[in-house]
């Protein structure tokens, strides 16, 4: 059976957004994982920590950075690694999926996030620059999907309120959007009575 590559040096994917790829086995294959650094206001936040063997180099390459302030578990089979980053940052606070107790009993969660979490449930989301929403797939598997702010590309703003559709920059995507809009707005209104 071949040999696992070791773990790829973490490097700059963009500013504030690192990235460090690694691998494991399971089942027989071997699978990629890719762990995330990011800049977030003062802090740093760890999303899917990796790789499972946790070695000198990786922690030397991250605290380069900062000491993280958070450990996001994206969903309730990215544990592997946890015990070992929590060993490693015992002050970082670790964010994980409703099921994750069931997965690593051993493993403390300063917040067990579901469909129902509020957006401000995590302290990791009160600079604005980190933003999630939870996808539940069954009751055994739940996906915390993150939205890093800075890196999001700006090709305008969309609004609708009850005067119509306000648009912010130019550009097709956003004229788009706008028209969409405007039919969803003017079939709302018909259905309500209110069209102009």
């Amino acid at each position: 059976m071949p040999s696992i590559p070791p773990p790829a040096h973490l490097f700059e994917h963009r500013p504030g957004v690192w990235l460090k790829e690694s691998w494991l086995r399971f089942s027989g294959l071997t699978l990629q994982t890719r762990m995330v650094l990011l800049q977030v206001d003062d802090a740093l936040a760890l999303y899917s920590p990796s790789p499972a063997q946790l070695d000198p180099a990786t922690i030397e390459e991250i605290r380069a950075h900062g000491e993280p302030r958070w450990l996001i578990a994206p969903n309730e089979i990215h544990n592997v690694g946890l015990r070992a980053f929590q060993a490693a940052f015992p002050a970082a606070h670790t964010t994980g999926c409703v099921g994750h107790p069931r997965r690593v009993k051993d493993v403390r969660f300063d917040v067990l996030l579901d469909t129902s979490s509020a957006p401000d449930a995590v302290p990791w989301t009160q600079s604005g620059e980190l933003r999630f929403h939870v996808i539940g797939g069954n009751r055994l598997l739940h996906e915390i999907a993150v939205l890093y702010v800075p890196s999001a590309p700006r090709r305008g703003v969309v609004r609708q309120s009850d005067g119509g559709v306000e648009v912010t920059a130019c550009g097709e995507a956003v004229e788009e959007k706008r028209e969409a809009l405007e039919c969803a707005t003017r079939s709302a209104r018909s259905d309500s009575g209110g069209g102009r």
